[in-house]
């Protein structure tokens, strides 16, 4: 885009990638999930036992976490281990966990 593109000109571009984003961080379990990540690399088991659900819930919420670009995992041997992706979800998320912090 040029540099004379407005800012809702770039918005609204982007508009879909940002309400994908939203939508993934408008549950508090996601948004745990994301708090927990944002201190470094978790097992899929130590998320689960850190908001204290079952294995496949939690499988549930990283697959729309890893759709919505949040979050990459990586496989070694029967573990799979998840972190946060450095881009809009991390700012968000950084920005609340600066926010409501007592």
């Amino acid at each position: 885009m040029s540099k004379s593109t407005s800012i809702t000109e770039q918005m609204a571009h982007n508009v879909d990638t940002a309400t994908g984003v939203l939508k993934a961080l408008s549950n508090e379990t996601r948004i745990k999930l994301m708090c927990m990540l944002m201190d470094g690399e978790k097992s899929a088991g130590e998320l689960a036992q850190g908001v204290d659900m079952r294995l496949p819930a939690i499988s549930q919420h990283l697959s729309k976490m890893r759709a919505a670009g949040l979050v990459v995992s990586r496989r070694n041997a029967q573990t799979i281990y998840y972190k946060a992706k450095e881009g809009v979800g991390h700012a968000i998320v950084g920005t609340l966990c600066d926010y409501y912090r007592e």
